[in-house]
């Protein structure tokens, strides 16, 4: 018996690992090449703009791979669920943000079925401790779901804070719609991880990512659930534990993956126009809902403040001095203007030309660095998609194919930036970025499908890179990022 019971052990273990080698394998061998597809597919598209019909081919293949892209996305998410390979990354981050994020992003896929949104929050949901990644998911599935499940009716949102006896301080989120209403055995399919619908193309590929939502949920800790609501639509409620449960009391240190920003506003008012005028300038700008949070988020303080002018600034300051902020810069923005003339200070709400001019003169632009991007990656396709998308918004492209080349131009032309994949044939890419760093500053964005550890994650940020997962980002959003970096 004993025999029996090791051999079926060893025999459940090595299924395990065979899984495993299988998933790491797909992901790597699927959407790498899906992904080049997707580029190539928007460099045609690009290149055929005076050409409509042709490009509205090209633009197919990009909506096709998009598709399926994320699709792949959430079969391989939930296959890694379920065979204990997905692991969380918590984060201490605002509720606020990410749900102004999550709504501005959903609002034009309810529109487009002439449905209307309806929040309903408090003023301030304040801070959580969860994967904001993993916690983007759960929200957005649902919210896509409601959207495509309803025509000329009203999708409502309702997010609170709330105590539960036995499991402490929770989020709930519902999201319920006025679209048709689901049987139970439906909902129950909806919530099974691989299962296919008997129903429209539509609404399976709207529907596909609710069984991740409720894994993803399950994982951390919470509860996910779907039920009728009579006589029209469904309700889907969330609940989340506002702190992870294996959490002790020290105190949560855990890494960003965006480089510390030029500017960081704290204004009550119109907050995210004032962000968009002051990037597209070419500053790194975040937002933050109050001082407090911006000073527990960064590691490092910004190079200027933005901040609402109270009428009394005593105690901002003493906070400032407090977290050692004392030296960097304050534009007070006031709807009326300071009297005040010993401070610095903006007139907001109101032109954002004449906020930008303030901050130009308290925050003199850095020197353009030179109009070189490095692009450290093994495999040529890559390299050939980054290399068009680069060169198509005039910048100057130098590849290497290894480690050893790419430290030799890195050190040698000081570019702009340094693009480059963790997995090079001669070398770690992360120990290439740590031995350089020691000498040189230069931004770096790290492009791989490798995932990546808990402790990678940390060094990284640590060291001021920003990751892109491959098959995870948009050709734009590498562009944007470019810009911003490149200073």
């Amino acid at each position: 018996l004993v025999t029996s019971l090791r051999q079926a052990k060893e025999a459940a273990e090595a299924i395990n690992r065979e899984r495993s080698a299988f998933l790491a394998r797909l992901d790597y061998d699927v959407r790498n090449p899906l992904n080049a597809i997707i580029a190539a597919g928007e460099i045609l598209r690009e290149a055929l703009a005076d050409r409509p019909a042709a490009a509205n081919d090209a633009n197919t293949i990009v909506r096709a791979g998009r598709r399926l892209l994320a699709r792949l996305n959430i079969l391989l998410d939930s296959a890694k669920i379920e065979a204990g390979m997905l692991a969380l990354q918590p984060e201490p981050f605002s509720l606020d943000t990410l749900f102004d994020d999550v709504l501005s992003e959903i609002a034009p896929l309810i529109r487009h079925n002439h449905n209307r949104l309806e929040i309903e929050r408090p003023p301030q949901l304040g801070l959580i401790v969860a994967d904001l990644n993993r916690l983007r998911q759960v929200l957005i599935h649902p919210l896509r779901f409601a959207a495509a499940n309803t025509h000329r009716g009203a999708v409502t949102v309702n997010a609170r804070r709330q105590t539960a006896a036995e499991r402490g301080e929770l989020l709930e989120v519902t999201i319920s719609d006025t679209g048709s209403t689901l049987d139970v055995s439906h909902i129950q399919t909806l919530l099974k991880p691989f299962a296919i619908l008997p129903t429209d193309a539509h609404r399976i590929n709207e529907g596909q990512g609710l069984a991740l939502s409720r894994q993803l949920c399950e994982l951390m800790g919470g509860s996910f659930s779907i039920d009728p609501r009579p006589p029209q639509g469904i309700i889907c409620t969330i609940r989340i534990p506002i702190m992870l449960s294996s959490e002790t009391d020290e105190p949560v240190s855990l890494p960003r993956q965006l480089p510390p920003p030029d500017l960081v506003i704290v204004t009550a008012t119109d907050g995210r126009a004032l962000q968009s005028a002051l990037e597209q300038v070419g500053w790194l700008v975040q937002r933050e809902s109050s001082l407090a949070e911006a000073i527990a988020r960064l590691r490092r303080p910004p190079a200027a403040l933005l901040i609402d002018l109270p009428p009394d600034r005593a105690p901002v300051e003493a906070m400032l001095r407090s977290a050692g902020w004392d030296a960097i810069p304050v534009i007070w923005l006031s709807n009326t203007g300071a009297s005040d003339s010993g401070i610095t200070s903006a007139l907001w709400p109101g032109d954002p030309a004449a906020v930008i001019q303030t901050v130009r003169i308290a925050l003199p632009r850095l020197q353009p660095a030179a109009n070189v991007i490095l692009v450290i990656e093994d495999e040529a396709p890559t390299r050939l998609m980054i290399r068009r998308a680069l060169e198509s918004e005039g910048w100057r492209v130098v590849e290497a194919g290894n480690s050893a080349t790419g430290e030799m131009i890195w050190r040698s032309a000081n570019p702009a930036v340094v693009i480059l994949d963790l997995i090079l044939p001669d070398g770690d890419g992360l120990a290439l970025v740590q031995n350089v760093r020691q000498t040189m500053a230069t931004p770096v964005i790290v492009v791989t499908a490798k995932p990546l550890r808990y402790d990678e994650l940390n060094t990284l940020a640590n060291i001021g890179a920003v990751v892109l997962q491959k098959g995870r980002f948009r050709r734009s959003d590498l562009l944007e990022l470019v810009r911003k970096l490149a200073r």
